[in-house]
């Protein structure tokens, strides 16, 4: 839309020197420069609530965030930016974090106190489509369960197919935490901040030194490796506490 501030609506031939004029011109002349000044008032309101600033704007009230105004952009190559992040900090006791899309896209929870749940909740969800947030999460001590059924309206978290994903269960919508000192890097997106999918990049997926049960331990899900000094182990199923669910092989030497 082309900007509407109309100069040819400002007569610069008036007044005209020398001659008695009527005083109707003057005041034609000034709603004209009154009413191109308000527009510019609001074309430029509009510009800066959807632009891109290379610098925070300082005039008025001070502000770090452009927001867009909420519009669709398309065909956009963005460069060089960075996430958010937000650090939760030191979680010793059972507790219910509030995952809040507006104040960080990166998430950091450091859990301290084994065989605790956390109960993660939603809050400020973007009612623009598709959005995800990272959480970045250690435990010093496990297990440690992170509860994301609170996220749901009675469905479940969803693992894009994949359920197989160590440590969650879909049935309860719990993720389990079975390495200390080891960052699990999971990933929640959802389109309406209610149906969310779950995904993994954590090192769950590498085998680990340690001998395990063979009914497995709380976490335990299809896929994990183990190995010792003379076996490598596989999960076979999702732990239920009562199966066995781990099956070894010995290693041979070449």
């Amino acid at each position: 839309m082309p900007s509407q501030i109309n100069p040819a609506t400002i007569n610069p031939n008036f007044p005209v020197p020398g001659v008695n004029q009527s005083s109707q011109g003057f005041r034609t002349n000034f709603l004209a420069i009154q009413n191109n000044f308000s527009e510019t008032v609001s074309e430029m309101n509009d510009l800066i609530n959807k632009v891109i600033v290379s610098a925070p704007l300082t005039y008025g009230t001070p502000t770090n965030i452009n927001d867009f105004g909420g519009m669709l952009n398309s065909n956009l190559a963005i460069y060089d930016y960075a996430l958010s992040v937000f650090n939760n900090g030191n979680i010793s006791t059972s507790g219910s974090p509030i995952l809040d899309f507006s104040n960080a896209a990166v998430q950091q929870y450091n859990l301290t106190t084994a065989n605790t749940t956390q109960t993660c909740s939603i809050q400020n969800f973007p009612d623009l489509g598709y959005s995800e947030m990272i959480l970045d999460i250690t435990a010093s001590s496990v297990p440690q369960n992170i509860n994301l059924s609170a996220l749901t309206a009675g469905s479940a978290v969803f693992t894009n197919g994949n359920s197989g994903l160590a440590g969650f269960n879909a049935n309860t919508s719990v993720f389990t935490i079975t390495k200390a000192n080891v960052p699990y890097i999971l990933t929640l997106g959802s389109l309406d901040g209610l149906n969310w999918i779950l995904s993994e990049r954590g090192s769950t997926a590498v085998a680990e030194r340690y001998t395990p049960a063979n009914i497995g331990a709380p976490g335990d899900t299809t896929g994990m490796l183990s190995f010792d000094s003379g076996n490598i182990y596989v999960c076979t199923n999702n732990w239920d506490g009562v199966t066995p669910i781990w099956k070894y092989s010995p290693l041979l030497t070449f």
